[in-house]
């Protein structure tokens, strides 16, 4: 018998596999009929492939057929000679020109532009100031001399009207250029014939010249103009591409014409080559949907009694074992017996696992560096780890037996901005979202903390908090911080400190003009106070020049070190008379009273103001002069140098 009473899972699904699969095989077999959809599509490519090759041989015909004339024309000695409108043989010319225009029905215009700005031209009269050499197929011809310059579209200059010029240089038998010779075609013309060849409503055809302009287009506004979303996608001699139009997707074929070097681009709204196919095919798919629904929902009954609902009840059973709630009861006796026993095991194993991850999480916390906070939505404590009580010196489990506004207080006593911290919490339980900062204790001691909201299915049933001390941390980063910036005897500032905020003065005045001094001075005579004395005592010497020119300096003014006894002052928002008045009121602070163990001290300073010209090297040059000249002088007194 091939069907027993209790088949396994994998024999029941194969069985009814293989049922469903040849019901499927009969289905699906008819999709087959809806291929003709596949072949519509193709047959509507064809057609507007076709339409723009013919499109192509109309646009080629038109204008190479021009290009012989234009050819001829130039080549005739009468008109090749002619250097202006009304010399010798323009009347000759004129009928020339009459005569060739009357031979094709797309020529516009025929006509020619002289060196003199004349226009010699029939049944035409330009407008004031007209200027043959100023347009655009007269200097266009120039420039591809000896050759033509071909499908130029411009306005004319009098009714502004689109023409499409070919145009050649005209050179007599002496080698001398005595004009251009033009042929215009009206767009219309074109643009009517290739609307001759349209099969689809939306379809439209048009010619792009070899730099992507458009050259013949249905739409005036774009002759003359580039189509870089049309010509990106030309990868080759011809193809299909597809862009985004006005009204939706557009199918685009495109051809390159060899003898023009042109680009005939056909292109079609696609949902007027698709909705009809797929108006003819919606009925066949309604027809196979209501098939596949009605088989769908047999299996469904089927699947959903024997495998299915055991497996949803599973399901539910685990999920009142994760949340610790009462156990459903319910049997597994209307099921496949393999899914009863796989389903009794899962529910024993889900048991056990849980229990194994929570005494592994509960290790993981209580080992954590961090102190951990966990609250729910009533702000009330859920747990916390040992860290925490110790960071926050909790004795016992007292914080969580404490009332909300009391842990909350046992906190804020020990934080040194309390009403900041206190708000913040409150924004975050009002907000939650992931947060971190860090809080300042009254003992010293920095905490950074993070906020993370406790999300179960997308809403939030808490927040978790989590305390680390970086105290040691921020203190490294404070040294090392000073160490980089200040100078390790005398406390000023660094010279690489210092370079750094005098090329930002410099760009500052540069940027607004505002009056920015500097100031250096050294001690005088200071190797004889080393000589006499000794380092250790220059050393002091040095120390108590820095405490002294401290207290003379404002707190925006930027002292440094700039090497052995030579100090540099940034005196921002002050100008030269103001500087001076610094310098002076710093030269009388280092005399008025004695050093320790050396007596009276003097220094010569140089004054200087910064200029918007001024570069770091030019800047520092003339205030290491001012300096100079101040001991050139005799020394404890100060220079002034501005300019």
């Amino acid at each position: 018998m091939v069907f027993k009473k209790h088949p396994s899972i994998t024999k029941e699904v194969l069985y009814s596999g293989l049922v469903f699969a040849g019901i499927a095989l009969i289905v699906f077999g008819a999709v087959f009929f809806a291929s003709f959809g596949i072949t519509s599509i193709e047959r509507a490519k064809d057609s507007i492939r076709e339409t723009n090759i013919k499109a192509g041989l109309i646009t080629s015909g038109i204008f190479k057929e021009v290009s012989n004339i234009v050819e001829i024309l130039a080549g005739v000695p009468e008109i090749a000679a002619l250097t202006a409108a009304d010399g010798p043989g323009a009347d000759t010319a004129l009928r020339i020109y009459k005569q060739a225009s009357a031979t094709n029905e797309d020529i516009g215009y025929i006509y020619s532009g002289h060196p003199d700005g004349s226009l010699l031209i029939y049944d035409y009269i330009p407008p004031d100031g007209y200027n043959a050499t100023e347009r655009p197929w007269y200097t266009s011809a120039l420039e591809e001399k000896p050759g033509q310059s071909f499908g130029l579209p411009y306005r004319d200059a009098k009714t502004h009207e689109w023409l499409i010029s070919q145009s050649k240089a005209l050179v007599d038998a002496k080698g001398e250029v005595n004009g251009v010779l033009a042929i215009d075609v009206f767009p219309d013309r074109a643009n009517a014939l290739l609307e001759e060849e349209k099969e689809y409503r939306s379809q439209q055809s048009f010619v792009l010249d070899p730099e992507g302009k458009a050259v013949i287009h249905p739409d005036s506004d774009m002759l003359g103009r580039a189509m870089p979303r049309i010509t990106e996608r030309l990868t080759g001699k011809q193809g299909w591409f597809s862009y985004q139009g006005k009204n939706g997707k557009r199918w685009a074929f495109y051809n390159i014409v060899d003898k023009v070097n042109w680009c005939i681009v056909t292109t079609v709204e696609r949902s007027e080559v698709i909705n009809p196919i797929l108006l003819r095919t919606s009925v066949y798919a309604l027809c196979i949907a209501l098939f596949a629904m009605s088989l769908a929902m047999l299996q469904s009954w089927y699947f959903g009694k024997r495998i299915a609902a055991p497996l949803i009840t599973l399901g539910k059973r685990v999920g009142e074992i994760v949340e610790s709630k009462p156990k459903t009861e319910v049997t597994y006796d209307k099921s496949n017996h393999e899914i009863a026993a796989i389903a009794n095991n899962i529910e024993e194993l889900t048991e056990r696992a849980l229990q194994r991850r929570a005494n592994e999480l509960k290790t993981i916390i209580e080992s954590s560096r961090d102190g951990i906070l966990v609250v729910d939505n009533n702000r009330r404590v859920v747990y916390t780890n040992s860290r925490f009580k110790e960071m926050w010196q909790l004795p016992g489990d007292i914080f969580a037996t404490l009332k909300e506004e009391q842990r909350i207080q046992y906190i804020l006593d020990q934080v040194q901005d309390p009403e900041a911290f206190y708000s913040k919490v409150n924004a975050l339980y009002a907000s939650p979202r992931e947060d971190w900062d860090t809080i300042m204790l009254k003992d010293g001691r920095i905490f950074e903390f993070l906020s993370c909201p406790i999300l179960n299915e997308g809403r939030v049933n808490g927040i978790l908090w989590t305390f680390r001390d970086i105290t040691e941390k921020k203190l490294a980063e404070d040294r090392l911080q000073r160490m980089a910036t200040t100078d390790s005897l005398t406390g000023l500032f660094n010279r690489q400190y210092f370079e750094t905020e005098l090329s930002q003065a410099l760009a500052q005045v540069r940027r607004y003009g505002r009056d920015t001094s500097l100031i250096m001075f050294d001690l005088d005579h200071f190797k004889a106070v080393n000589d006499n004395h000794g380092h250790n005592v220059g050393d002091k010497v040095l120390v108590e020049l820095a405490k002294r020119s401290r207290a003379s300096l404002r707190d925006s003014d930027i002292p440094a070190r700039w090497g052995g006894e030579e100090f540099i002052i940034i005196l921002p928002e002050t100008e030269e008379g103001a500087a001076g008045e610094v310098a002076e009121r710093l030269r009388g602070h280092m005399e008025a009273e004695p050093f320790f163990h050396v007596g009276r001290v003097t220094i010569s300073l140089g004054v200087t103001g910064i200029l918007s010209a001024d570069t770091k090297d030019s800047l520092l040059k003339r205030l290491d002069d001012a300096l100079y000249e101040a001991k050139r002088l005799g020394r404890n007194r100060v220079a002034m140098n501005f300019s």
